[in-house]
């Protein structure tokens, strides 16, 4: 369980960093920090750090909410059963984000999947469904994932006029 544990949190740190600071890695320049000659952090690497204390943040606030929404209130998973799922999400997003398996892949004549932002939700959440319906889809609470599924609608939507009001309120918005 724990090396379990430790490989999907190093596959959901690297593509969630990846997913929420990629698109500002060209737009935001912060200069060099070097730190006594000890410590040299370019300015790519200082973003992704700013990335990884939110991710902390967050994780210090609302996983817990978020681990029983997933493991408790939408199907009941045993411990078996939770160690698949943190198996088959990073499984899942080691296939779509590494580099490394997909040149790896490529230099030995295999197919490669594509390299594509992967949600970690999604993949999590889908797992979890997996085991239900193997299980007889009895267990699944169907009106939580319709909550879920209601979230993943609106978020973009909220995120994109949100981002629309900014642009128009700092004048950069010309349609």
């Amino acid at each position: 369980m724990i090396i379990a544990g430790a490989l999907g949190a190093y596959r959901l740190g690297a593509n969630n960093i990846a997913n929420v600071m990629g698109p500002l890695a060209h737009s935001i320049a912060f200069p060099d920090l070097i730190i006594y000659q000890l410590l040299h952090l370019s300015g790519l690497q200082q973003l992704f750090l700013l990335g990884g204390i939110a991710v902390a943040i967050g994780v210090f606030t609302y996983s817990r909410r978020v681990m029983m929404t997933v493991g408790k209130d939408l199907f009941e998973l045993s411990p078996v059963a939770g160690w698949v799922v943190v198996m088959a999400h990073s499984i899942v997003l080691l296939l779509f984000t590494s580099k490394a398996l997909a040149e790896w892949l490529n230099g030995v004549e295999l197919p490669s999947l594509p390299l594509v932002p992967v949600s970690s939700s999604q993949a999590v959440i889908d797992a979890v469904l997996g085991i239900g319906l193997i299980r007889g889809r009895h267990g699944i609470r169907w009106s939580v994932l319709g909550e879920i599924g209601l979230g993943w609608v609106l978020t973009p939507l909220a995120s994109g006029l949100f981002c629309f009001t900014a642009l128009a309120v700092l004048g950069r918005f010309n349609p």
